[in-house]
């Protein structure tokens, strides 16, 4: 592919060993050489795009092997979708279905690690570090985000506080994060 510099055959391998291609594209900036013409620094570093192209999400009944698929998205800043789309399909609605399987692959990943940590924070009740009043914030945040994954509320307008800003970084959820559709079609 493009992107990720890996041809056909070795893209069957790829897929097959279950691994992971790192490349790095630079963003060319016009507006970086008149800054460097301005300002005459010593080093210019150039915009650079950082990608991981990862193996296809599987099917439900796979979802196990996603864990280290999912797992990788999570410490993304954003996230790409490139779907597929080589021939004409009778079933138009195709790529909205493909869509929202992400989606919701995503909000499933997200509210496993939700349940988790309501879990972790039940049982660890008065023996952490942490005041109860941020934990009772915790607990209160969790059980919001819970629920709009459970109503199939948007994630991106839950109100965030201070603390809840910096706990929500540490969930690493999917469903929050920046995410482009690219549709790929033959030419």
């Amino acid at each position: 592919s493009l992107l990720s510099g890996i041809d056909y055959e070795s893209s069957l391998k790829f897929q097959y060993e279950r691994k992971f291609h790192y490349t790095t594209i630079k963003v060319p900036d016009e507006r970086s050489k008149v800054l460097t013409d301005f300002y005459h620094p010593k080093k210019t570093v150039e915009a650079t795009l950082d990608i991981i192209d990862t193996e296809p999400i599987l099917e439900p009944e796979e979802r196990k092997s996603n864990n280290a698929v999912l797992g990788t998205i999570r410490e993304a800043d954003g996230i790409i979708c490139i779907i597929p789309s080589y021939q004409k399909r009778e079933d138009t609605d195709w790529i909205s279905k493909e869509i929202e399987s992400f989606k919701s692959e995503f909000l499933l990943a997200d509210l496993d690690i939700i349940e988790r940590r309501i879990d972790k924070l039940k049982s660890n009740k008065g023996r952490g570090s942490a005041s109860s009043e941020e934990i009772h914030e915790e607990e209160k945040f969790l059980a919001t985000v819970k629920d709009y994954i459970e109503t199939g509320k948007n994630l991106k307008d839950i109100h965030l506080t201070p603390l809840t800003e910096k706990l929500w970084v540490n969930y690493g959820l999917l469903s929050r994060k920046p995410f482009i559709i690219i549709i790929n079609i033959s030419e």
